[in-house]
């Protein structure tokens, strides 16, 4: 079974939410394609809950993360697309603002 089912069924099965940066942890994740999925997937579950993480989350619990500049772009896409998808609007000002290093990538 794929690592990102498996962490989708703790989702699924889990009274709490499943802590991320444990999974990755304790399945010795390295691989950036991989890694990516999972933490998508973890963006996107708690973007639906009253206790979203935000990207620097991510870069702060899995540092890795931010050493990939596509990575990061990839995490900052997706919690823009799950917040538009909620209740918030969220403008790419706010997002050019928490990333200056990404701002011309995200204004295209």
């Amino acid at each position: 079974m794929p690592l990102v089912r498996a962490f989708e069924q703790l989702w699924n099965s889990d009274a709490s939410q499943p802590d991320v940066f444990a999974f990755v942890r304790q399945h010795g994740v390295t691989q950036s394609d991989q890694l990516l999925v999972i933490v998508l997937a973890d963006q996107q579950r708690h973007w639906l809950t009253d206790k979203p993480l935000k990207v620097e989350d991510y870069l702060n619990g899995l540092p890795d993360l931010s050493t990939n500049d596509e990575l990061v772009l990839e995490l900052t896409a997706n919690e823009l697309q799950c917040r538009r998808s909620g209740e918030t609007w969220p403008s790419i000002d706010e997002y050019v603002s928490r990333f200056p290093a990404h701002s011309d990538r995200l204004q295209r």
